[in-house]
């Protein structure tokens, strides 16, 4: 073989292996804060609903629509970034009667465990730490696609809703309500998780 032939199959080899390595870490993300959005709903006295959401999101999450079931998440949300639209409801919210920002300053998923369903959704169990205490949780997921936006690169987009017992984490709020349920135990909450390649990507370029 000659010099030349030789020097064309191995640079043939070298790309191949380089966009190999591209399609690889083309299904690893960054959570992105400002583009997802982490809420939660409970209700008052059994009939006023009452929501709210965690402002400060991050994590990372790997997902290849090809293979489903090698998903990972990793996901923390900062607990003083607590948002009900009512500062003291807010200030009661993050005090040691409930969340207790002080002493566990954020929550916590990771996953175990993903499954694709016949809907195309994913069937996700993992562990939630909250309030300094851990859980198995089973989440169903739906994945509203991968896309490439310019300026951001490539993006992709998750759902899920799922309850949980707060007393079961120690969040109990007895000391405020005298004891008495004033708001229900059950807390569903909702995720909507934007994911993008790009770790520069900004509040400002958010915006645009």
């Amino acid at each position: 073989m000659q010099r030349s032939s030789r020097t064309w199959v191995i640079a043939t080899v070298l790309c191949t292996i380089c966009a190999g390595a591209r399609a690889a870490s083309s299904s690893d993300y960054l959570i992105s804060r400002e583009l997802s959005a982490v809420g939660f709903t409970v209700y008052k006295w059994t009939v006023l609903k009452e929501e709210g959401r965690f402002k400060d999101v991050s994590g990372r999450l790997h997902y290849d629509p090809a293979r489903p079931q090698a998903s990972t998440i990793d996901i923390t949300v900062n607990t003083a970034s607590l948002d009900t639209n009512n500062t003291s409801r807010d200030s009661v919210l993050r005090s040691d009667d409930f969340f207790d920002v002080r002493r566990y300053p954020t929550m916590r998923f990771v996953s175990r465990r993903v499954e694709p369903r016949p809907d195309k959704t994913l069937a996700v169990s993992g562990d939630l730490t909250l309030h300094g205490v851990t859980k198995p949780i089973d989440v169903i997921v739906r994945v509203n696609g991968v896309t490439h936006v310019d300026h951001v690169g490539g993006l992709a987009g998750f759902e899920t809703t799922f309850h949980i017992d707060r007393t079961a984490f120690g969040v109990n709020g007895t000391r405020w309500t005298g004891g008495t349920l004033v708001i229900s135990t059950d807390v569903e909450v909702h995720l909507a998780i934007a994911a993008t390649e790009n770790a520069l990507y900004t509040h400002n370029e958010a915006k645009r």
